[in-house]
């Protein structure tokens, strides 16, 4: 509901009150962004159709990419969770809704493809909040928006050649077999090994799952209810969404719990001053952390030992 909202809002702006919006200041401008928008949709679904897909179950997908995106994005910004995994893809959301035979072969074949898009939602998904915080970092510092977006495009070009090269590189000198398990063995793999299972037993479509899926909309519409309508409400529907996630439980648990203490001790003891003036300190633990990732790594680098892997 929310990524529906922010979508209306923008086209809103593009098309309906242009003339009365002012957006100067904007890395583009609204029109340009919903051009934009709807261009690389149907491009998407051109080579999705063109690949052999259905133009309905490519528009679906896509529509449904940008939605997880948008509501991924809200729920970075607001709650600043740098690490949300769903509990299911868009591929098995498509599955539980209509099952295997109105899919068929085809679409089943192309939607394991783009598994790499929705398989976890630190990869391509992560993209838009990442963006979206480079912007805000602009604002206080004052660079204009528009000279950011244009670094954004050419950092992504330059920044997608240097990565398939160096990708393909390191697998063709080291042997993936040896390489990252997750990224190079087991990723790659899953798709095409839950391909094989659907196609070799047909499922039909997932009433109680979706039920289920139905019950957690209605919390999470009740829970956002309750927090604006009531202060003394303690409970965000973002962290009922994240606590429903697999990795967000095993991995960031505690650092968030000590964090959620530490800061609410500061807050009830010294008051705003005393939480700010503690920022800087966690703010450098955090800097920490990636200084001696890239230190270890470079070390690893050249003493053929494994590196510090920071998080994610």
């Amino acid at each position: 509901m929310f990524a529906w909202r922010h979508l209306w809002d923008v086209v809103r702006k593009a098309f309906v009150n242009a003339g009365d919006v002012d957006d100067s200041d904007e890395p583009l401008s609204y029109r340009a962004a919903v051009l934009g928008f709807l261009g690389g949709i149907v491009f998407l679904i051109v080579f999705s159709t063109t690949a052999g897909m259905g133009a309905l179950a490519a528009s679906v997908f896509f529509i449904l990419f940008c939605l997880f995106s948008i509501s991924l994005t809200r729920m970075r910004t607001q709650a600043g969770m740098g690490w949300i995994h769903g509990p299911l893809s868009i591929q098995d959301l498509m599955l539980a809704g209509v099952g295997t035979v109105p899919l068929g072969v085809t679409n089943l074949t192309i939607l394991s493809h783009y598994y790499f898009m929705t398989g976890e939602m630190r990869g391509v998904m992560s993209v838009m909040p990442s963006q979206l915080e480079g912007f805000k970092v602009a604002e206080t510092a004052r660079i204009r928006p528009k000279h950011l977006a244009i670094g954004l495009m050419l950092g992504t070009f330059i920044g997608l050649i240097l990565a398939y090269f160096a990708a393909l590189r390191t697998i063709y000198e080291f042997g993936g077999n040896v390489l990252n398990h997750w990224r190079v063995r087991s990723m790659p793999v899953i798709p095409f090994q839950r391909l094989q299972s659907v196609l070799t037993l047909p499922r039909e479509p997932d009433w109680i799952g979706l039920q289920f899926v139905g019950v957690g909309f209605g919390i999470v519409m009740f829970l956002t209810f309750m927090r604006r309508r009531f202060v003394w409400w303690m409970f965000h529907p973002i962290g009922y969404a994240a606590a429903h996630t697999t990795r967000t439980q095993r991995w960031v648990w505690f650092a968030m719990l000590l964090g959620f203490l530490v800061k609410f001790l500061a807050l009830k003891h010294g008051g705003v001053r005393t939480y700010r003036k503690l920022l800087p300190f966690f703010l450098g633990l955090i800097l920490g952390d990636f200084f001696m990732g890239g230190f270890w790594g470079v070390i690893g680098y050249f003493s053929d030992q494994p590196g510090y892997l920071f998080f994610p």
